[in-house]
């Protein structure tokens, strides 16, 4: 019953995500949190469990995500997509008002792939979004990899974006071997905590290592 009214609320009133506290009203209203010694919340929270596990929902068990219940995954793609994007081919209604608002965060964005805490408000108006969850859809794209944490100050978070990151128009030279050998074939791994700690490595650094 539970899953027949959330797939309701999804096609027919266009409702693409619920707040948990919403899920318990409806699945008490259903009938569940009648088994003795089990919660109404831990009975909830199990369903919701399996019904993400089954695609029926997107849900996450966590403190930052338990209360968004996504019934609608393009919600979830209409919000990355919001940011990773080419302005020019996929413009947005609150593009103009950023470019000249927020030229600065906007040139970051989308020309050095760096995303500035105070674009979120433009880039999710409130007519559409609640600052939950704004917060919400950063925290999922950091989940899913789509963005890195690169400034962890409350005031000027920043975030790196990497799909938008453009090819260097500045032409690197060959590295070359110090004991003037022939330049080597290497391959570099970058892990995420490298990032997220502001290490940058350029040239001059792995010449350093031959």
């Amino acid at each position: 019953a539970v899953r027949d009214r959330l797939a309701n609320m999804e096609t027919q009133q266009g409702n693409q995500r619920l707040g948990f506290s919403k899920v318990l009203e409806m699945a008490k209203e259903c009938g569940l949190g009648m088994i003795k010694g089990v919660t109404l919340n831990v009975e909830v929270t199990a369903m919701l469990q399996k019904f993400h596990d089954l695609g029926v929902v997107v849900w996450y068990n966590n403190e930052n995500l338990r209360d968004l219940v996504v019934l609608n995954p393009q919600w979830l793609i209409d919000a990355a997509s919001t940011i990773i994007r080419d302005p020019k081919l996929h413009p947005m209604a609150q593009d103009p008002k950023i470019r000249v608002e927020m030229k600065v965060e906007w040139k970051s964005l989308f020309n050095d792939a760096v995303l500035d805490v105070k674009l979120l408000p433009l880039l999710f108006p409130d007519d559409k979004y609640t600052d939950n969850e704004r917060t919400q859809i950063v925290v999922l794209l950091e989940m899913f990899g789509l963005i890195v944490n690169i400034n962890h100050d409350e005031d000027h978070k920043s975030w790196l974006v990497p799909s938008l990151l453009q090819e260097s128009k500045t032409p690197i030279s060959p590295l070359r071997c110090k004991n003037g050998g022939e330049p080597a074939v290497c391959y570099l791994y970058f892990d995420l905590g490298s990032v997220k700690n502001g290490k940058v490595l350029s040239c001059g650094d792995l010449e350093e290592g031959f």
